[in-house]
């Protein structure tokens, strides 16, 4: 599904989604996107097997303050629609311990897959030169929508892969 041109508001399942801002991946010297591998900052003493998206690289997101409420969110890439999630806390979900900085320990089997796998998209788009957007819509019951426009709208980054 492709957002409207230069519209700041966009409408999913008939509920309205804002434009939050542009995701940028943290930049290296050279103005490309910086890529790290906290994998080996992790004391994997238990010799957990990385999960399935803990291989990276991934970058540190930078993205405007978000509120610290409950919601939806989508990414889109050029406009594109391409992933659909919830958080209890918006600005924690997209924050230092989620998808704006990956820990070493998410990368892990128990960890967090969805945060690596995320960032890691991000990374890959941002360095094709495409723009990322974060839209948001605010609602305190934000699973029942989520489930609804993943399965409507199949956004590419929500399949299990």
């Amino acid at each position: 599904m492709r957002f409207k041109s230069e519209a700041t508001d966009q409408t999913l399942g008939g509920k309205c989604f804002r434009l939050f801002g542009r995701i940028h991946p943290e930049p290296g010297p050279n103005g490309l996107p910086k890529e790290y591998m906290p994998q080996g900052k992790y004391d994997n003493s238990k010799r957990l097997s990385l999960n399935p998206h803990g291989h990276g690289p991934f970058c540190r997101l930078v993205l405007p303050e978000l509120p610290t409420t409950s919601g939806v969110y989508a990414v889109t890439v050029d406009r594109y629609l391409m992933y659909v999630g919830i958080a209890n806390d918006l600005r924690q979900r997209w924050g230092p311990q989620g998808y704006a900085s990956i820990q070493p320990r998410n990368c892990y089997t128990g960890g967090q897959p969805t945060n690596c796998k995320v960032n890691h998209r991000i990374l890959l788009a941002a360095k094709g030169g495409c723009e990322i957007e974060l839209w948001i819509h605010e609602t305190r019951g934000p699973r029942y929508l989520e489930e609804r426009l993943i399965g409507e709208l199949d956004p590419p980054w929500n399949a299990q892969s």
